[in-house]
């Protein structure tokens, strides 16, 4: 190629100018396709409960999690989607809890938490395995179970909030044996008031990271500090909510962060800013406020307030997508397919393929991503 004395240079653009249209704009302008209605939810008694919060890729086939803990409106029916016939299955298990906001995939199983267990005063989730054989399992005396996770790839954690001397206070649950037994590892009691609780717990550079929110501080009830678990003990740790908050909602590790939001879908509809944590400090990855974000590939996709669907590959570069349904919540990709979760139970497919992971690190190489759109985004 004429102009460029760097043959490996001239061989990347080159091959950037036959990707770069199938990136950019053919997406952009595909259509969503309403490919299902989740029979549970739509059953749902609250507008709330009827919203699907979260979508979950697994073993092929997409959990979708609702309820509204707020109006008590479980039992929560787990069914799978199917992508190859756009049908969801039968009912796999009609689950103890009012709400269902999050699954893990932990250990080769996904897990769902019991936000707000039915009745009974104990609690902790639902599980499956790639079979789709369900069970429910309430090993724990709990007000709520809101997260699960493990430290070393084989144990399992929860977060939420228990009984203890008579408060409410936040709780964090630890199991060696695969959930046959379970100890509680950390109560966090109230700084305002009498109750606590922990809504997310995070595994980031072979530490776990939660911080308690006192539901008597309102719309920035959080805890002065973290607690971070090092294999041994817990000690105390940053602010993961510099800017107020309510918790840390659905932690994970991407491009050498722990992300996460602040508020989620569940909460009365809810958005928040895309936060990152590199062990230190914490600090906003988006001005856009987010319904819900997912990754896919070593790519992360975030559902924005105003519907735009956006990814990135490094938390600095962010790339317009295509526009979801005004009623869209959530969102998942599975074998390069897009999915949205709205209001009133509904599934919706997009049109076109998202960009090959391959792809996007070419166009990474050499500053090239700026051929792409991108969103401004605040300082890292």
């Amino acid at each position: 190629m004429r102009g460029f004395k760097n043959p490996a240079l001239a061989a990347v653009v080159g091959i950037v100018s036959l990707l770069i249209l199938p990136i950019s704009q053919p997406a952009l302008a595909g259509t969503f396709t309403l490919v299902g209605t989740h029979p549970d939810a739509i059953n749902q008694a609250t507008a709330r409960g009827r919203t699907l919060v979260t979508l979950k890729p697994f073993s092929g086939k997409i959990y979708a999690g609702y309820g509204d803990y707020g109006s008590n409106t479980g039992p929560i029916g787990v069914r799978s989607f199917d992508p190859a016939t756009n049908t969801f299955s039968s009912q796999l298990l009609n689950s103890s809890t009012e709400a269902l906001y999050i699954y893990r995939e932990l250990n080769s199983k996904l897990y769902g938490p019991h936000q707000d267990p039915c009745g009974s005063g104990n609690g902790g989730y639902a599980v499956g395995t790639t079979g789709e054989t369900w069970t429910d399992q309430a090993p724990v005396s709990a007000y709520h179970i809101f997260d699960m996770n493990t430290h070393t790839g084989t144990d399992l954690w929860m977060v939420g909030s228990h009984s203890y001397g008579g408060n409410d206070d936040g709780a964090v649950w630890h199991s060696t044996d695969n959930g046959a037994s379970w100890q509680v590892s950390l109560s966090l009691q109230a700084v305002v008031g009498s109750s606590t609780r922990i809504y997310g717990i995070g595994a980031y550079n072979g530490k776990l990271y939660v911080q308690g929110y006192d539901l008597s501080g309102g719309w920035d009830g959080r805890q002065p500090n973290s607690k971070v678990y090092d294999g041994t003990s817990w000690s105390d740790g940053p602010d993961l909510m510099p800017d107020g908050g309510l918790f840390t909602w659905h932690p994970e590790s991407f491009a050498g962060h722990m992300v996460y939001q602040l508020y989620h879908a569940g909460v009365e509809g809810m958005c928040s800013p895309l936060y990152k944590f590199d062990g230190t400090s914490a600090t906003r990855a988006t001005t856009d406020y987010l319904y819900d974000f997912t990754i896919s590939d070593g790519v992360l996709y975030a559902l924005t307030e105003d519907g735009t669907v956006m990814y990135t590959t490094d938390l600095v570069n962010w790339t317009d997508f295509c526009t979801a349904p005004g009623t869209g919540r959530s969102l998942a990709v599975l074998d390069r397919e897009l999915f949205i979760g709205g209001t009133e139970a509904q599934l919706f497919k997009f049109s076109e393929p998202v960009p090959e992971p391959a792809t996007l690190a070419i166009l990474a190489l050499g500053g090239l991503s700026l051929i792409c759109k991108r969103r401004t985004c605040l300082p890292s």
